[in-house]
């Protein structure tokens, strides 16, 4: 740390670095951002042949002192960790209990991290955390609900409510759709729930509720497994480059990145080699590389992180979007949730629901 200043001003010069250390900025936006800078900083220096050499002049001259020595990813690694370990005491006191482990206990518990084993400084294990295929639950659940009695209209287009009445008597009578050949279809219906992810927002709009939901582009690659052994079994999380990896039986998938990029859908193949290159890196005799199925979807993403669930100003239509990353996690409480409420009872869960304070 270095400064400067007028003899007038030597109080101020010391009163501000007295803060920079006893009372920094609580701005995890500003911090992720400052990382995600400094890591792209580095690994672009160190495909720098100087980058070495001047490495290696600077701790010869100053004889290995560690106050002179570069910043390395490494040390990046190590203030994630340093990080997580606030994260982890949150979670544990809220009941979830994260338990901070070394990289030994690391690779007790996930074997298959043993060819990184250099590079971790440790991590957070949650003894109840889960994790599955998406896909195949919604789907297995469809089938239910239709063997309930439940009417799916698949591929369908809705194209606007429409309303009748005003103020506190304002309600919804109907929903306009295009059915998948094209036919133009009206269904009247007591009560109507949006769930419609990132497309909640503009397809509300018309009707004066403004919803702060913006699309964030996440991306999945999912690889056959040709060696069990050397894939991972636990669901991972690598923080440093905001991924997940789930094993789902005889295949290996990794998601991540968020992309702001409005409503559009490609693929962005730099992205996609990103995840291809990280998994490879992590687990490189484990998959069979050559064959990735690539995904993405717009993840319906809110300032707080927190959904919309609950009550709008017309009486009969209500709100279960914007969960953001977490729609299955949430998906089975938000919607029992709202069911309670369209039914006119108080959900059981403790939560800030819309329209209902």
């Amino acid at each position: 740390l270095e400064g400067s200043a007028t003899p007038k001003d030597l109080r101020t010069l010391f009163e501000l670095i007295y803060l920079r250390f006893q009372a920094p900025a609580n701005d995890p936006d500003g911090y992720n951002n400052a990382i995600t800078f400094l890591r792209s900083n580095l690994e672009n220096a160190e495909k720098n042949p100087m980058k070495a050499f001047s490495d290696s002049l600077v701790s010869t001259l100053y004889a290995h002192n560690p106050r002179k020595a570069s910043l390395k990813i490494g040390d990046l690694d190590k203030a994630d960790y340093e990080a997580s370990k606030a994260g982890a005491k949150l979670m544990t006191s809220l009941g979830c209990p994260r338990n901070t482990i070394t990289p030994d206990e690391v690779i007790q518990l996930e074997p298959a991290l043993s060819p990184v084993r250099d590079k971790l400084v440790g991590g957070d294990f949650t003894p109840d955390d889960e994790h599955g295929d998406s896909r195949e639950f919604t789907v297995a659940l469809s089938q239910k609900a239709a063997e309930k009695g439940v009417d799916f209209r698949f591929n369908t287009t809705a194209t606007r409510l429409l309303t009748a009445g005003t103020g506190a008597a304002a309600r919804i009578v109907a929903v306009e759709t295009i059915s998948p050949t094209g036919e133009f279809e009206v269904f009247h219906a007591d009560a109507f729930v949006i769930s419609l992810g990132s497309f909640s927002a503009p397809f509300l709009k018309p009707l004066d509720i403004h919803l702060m939901i913006y699309p964030a582009k996440g991306y999945s690659a999912t690889f056959p497994v040709i060696d069990p052994d050397k894939a991972p079994y636990i669901s991972l999380i690598d923080a440093g480059h905001k991924l997940v990896f789930s094993r789902l039986g005889n295949r290996l998938r990794v998601g991540g990145t968020a992309e702001m990029n409005s409503y559009g859908r490609q693929l962005n193949e730099a992205r996609c080699q990103a995840l291809v290159r990280r998994t490879s890196e992590l687990f490189p005799e484990a998959c069979d590389f050559s064959q990735p199925h690539f995904w993405t979807g717009l993840r319906p993403m809110t300032p707080s992180n927190i959904p919309y669930i609950g009550k709008t100003p017309y009486g009969n239509l209500f709100l279960n979007t914007g969960h953001g990353t977490l729609g299955w996690t949430m998906g089975c409480g938000s919607g029992r949730a709202i069911a309670d409420i369209v039914s006119g009872k108080k959900p059981e869960v403790d939560f800030e629901f819309c329209g209902m304070k």
